[in-house]
């Protein structure tokens, strides 16, 4: 049985239509050529006063069968569907990549992929309403109709935490490049928000799997074709096609494939 209540102000939703989304999987030596063409042409973007690299935890939800999983593996990593919740930890000092605080606050999210359109959903809510909202005593509002949806007709629990640490280039949402270093995955508590206030190292621990050393990730208007100067820039760049970190993290748990859990150097430098 649903329960209507609903606290955070509508205003507080965002949906990303039609977006055209890429990833590139580099090394270190062309991902720092990289860094100084985006430096050249586009701003870092920072939220509010946050320092301009951030900690991004994103906590998978699926079901007991392991729907979106195994759509996502039949869809080779071209097709998905993705229900997760997401918060972001600005972090500083260059050595110890500390995490300054934390909000009370994170995004639950539906993210469908085909090719590589992608549609983005979010809306903000209170950690503490996240896990009446997943066990179905919280409703969501009739507006987030598609993520509404998939949270009333799936039985949905915590599967996969990914995490990483991402700088944003851009100057609007319809361009954006994010670089994403230092990803990791961990295994989350049944309910990992009442468990932890914040899904940062210190609270969980050491990684479960590592993921790739650093992914680019290119995200536009499907209806405005890149600046010349970046369609070149990635037209030379290995695309890492049907790369998810939600599938990588899932089979490296799957597979028990903990192997080394050092992370690597990151390229950009932190203030």
């Amino acid at each position: 049985m649903y329960v209507a209540y609903w606290l955070t102000p509508l205003s507080e939703t965002q949906t990303w239509r039609n977006q055209d989304e890429r990833r590139y999987n580099l090394e270190r030596g062309v991902a720092e050529k990289v860094l100084e063409q985006l430096g050249r042409h586009l701003p870092v973007m920072v939220y509010k006063d946050a320092p301009p690299t951030t900690l991004v935890a994103t906590l998978y939800f699926d079901t007991p069968d392991r729907y979106y999983l195994e759509r996502a593996r039949n869809g080779e990593g071209q097709s998905s569907i993705k229900v997760r919740a997401r918060e972001y930890l600005p972090i500083t000092n260059d050595q110890e990549r500390t995490v300054l605080g934390h909000s009370e606050f994170c995004y639950l999210e539906r993210k469908e992929r085909l090719g590589t359109i992608r549609e983005k959903y979010r809306i903000k809510i209170a950690k503490t309403q996240l896990a009446p909202i997943i066990g179905r005593n919280v409703d969501l509002p009739i507006e987030c109709d598609l993520l509404r949806n998939e949270v009333r007709k799936r039985k949905l629990q915590p599967a996969l935490i990914s995490m990483y640490e991402r700088r944003v280039w851009g100057q609007d949402d319809d361009l954006r490049v994010t670089l994403d270093e230092r990803i990791r995955y961990y295994r989350p508590d049944s309910q990992p928000f009442q468990s932890a206030s914040a899904l940062s190292p210190a609270q969980l621990g050491h990684p479960a799997a590592i993921g790739p050393k650093r992914i680019l990730e290119v995200k536009h208007s499907a209806q405005q074709p890149l600046p010349e100067w970046l369609a070149t820039l990635v037209g030379q760049l290995p695309e890492a096609t049907g790369f998810s970190k939600f599938l990588d993290g899932m089979a490296k748990l799957e597979n028990g494939r903990r192997g080394s859990t050092s992370l690597t150097r990151p390229v950009h430098k932190l203030p």
